[in-house]
């Protein structure tokens, strides 16, 4: 039973089973508002489209490897343009080494998720960064 709203989520990633996977667990977690780009250009492109830029999503699930722009790169531009947003911006990775917490942190990410996640971490994360619970409206 879904007692909170749904999220305006966009998602950032190319590989398409991943995307498959997230949207499926997006889905099951009751939202089902999710717009994908590939990469960080198209994620760039996808808020300078929106009618309210970054405030049109209450949250971003950013791949870091993507071809044309990378995450990094992409969350840097996002956080120059749009500098007095709190949309969150999660670093989702499958190189938990390479790409470190603390260097995503770093970066102007939210926080991190490491590939593969398992449905109860996105949904804390969702629950915690995006402020839902049962009183939500």
């Amino acid at each position: 039973e879904q007692t909170h709203r749904t999220l305006r989520v966009l998602l950032a990633e190319d590989n398409k089973i991943n995307t498959k996977v997230a949207l499926k667990v997006l889905t099951r977690l009751g939202h089902t508002n999710t717009i994908v780009a590939e990469d960080g250009l198209q994620v760039l492109d996808v808020l300078a489209k929106s009618p309210n830029g970054i405030n049109s999503f209450d949250i971003i699930l950013m791949d870091l490897h993507m071809p044309n722009m990378g995450g990094m790169e992409a969350t840097k531009l996002i956080k120059d343009t749009y500098k007095d947003s709190n949309v969150p911006i999660v670093a989702v990775t499958a190189d938990a080494f390479e790409d470190s917490k603390e260097k995503c942190l770093n970066s102007g990410f939210t926080e991190w998720l490491a590939k593969p996640f398992r449905i109860e971490q996105l949904h804390e994360l969702l629950t915690r960064l995006c402020h839902l619970d049962a009183s939500d409206n």
